[in-house]
């Protein structure tokens, strides 16, 4: 495990990629790709399962997954899924992640950020321990403007939005 973690989180279109990329740039920092780990797989046993189907399986859905794909195969060649115990298997492969991203970068703090996270802050400070949060915040009213201006949701209607 990295000794720190950071751990961004906020709304949608509130500027978590911006800081992000700024705290990444960072000579001791070292952000995975945005994968949505744990509010995917942290409290259930999904990995766990495609793992006993067998390693391979288990790579091939990691390689095929719209998000876990962004990880470098690096990443995935150093997690060691024999040694993550079962009561715990998904929570052990994401600080494997966090550690051999570190490791691959050469440096000492590892990053994620998901910012739909915020939901599920309670549940992953019980079983992930040295994440320093950071909340961001935007004005509503500015992150409305920008999610009516992006090619994904320009065509939403501004009810949708706000709520």
């Amino acid at each position: 495990m990295p000794k720190k973690i950071l751990f961004i989180v906020g709304v949608g279109r509130s500027g978590t990629t911006l800081l992000q990329n700024m705290i990444n740039s960072h000579s001791q920092v070292a952000f995975i790709p945005e994968i949505n780990f744990t509010r995917r797989f942290l409290f259930n046993s999904e990995l766990k399962n495609y793992y006993k189907r067998g390693y391979k399986y288990l790579r091939s859905f990691i390689e095929n997954d719209k998000w876990l794909s962004r990880l470098d195969s690096k990443i995935i060649d150093k997690i060691n899924f024999d040694k993550t115990s079962d009561d715990n298997f998904s929570i052990h492969v994401y600080e494997q992640i966090l550690l051999a991203n570190c490791n691959i970068q050469k440096k000492s703090i590892g990053g994620d950020k998901d910012p739909r996270s915020i939901e599920i802050v309670d549940k992953i400070e019980n079983y992930i321990s040295n994440i320093h949060w950071i909340h961001i915040i935007r004005d509503p009213r500015d992150v409305i403007v920008s999610k009516q201006k992006a090619g994904w949701s320009k065509n939403t209607s501004i009810i949708k939005h706000i709520i």
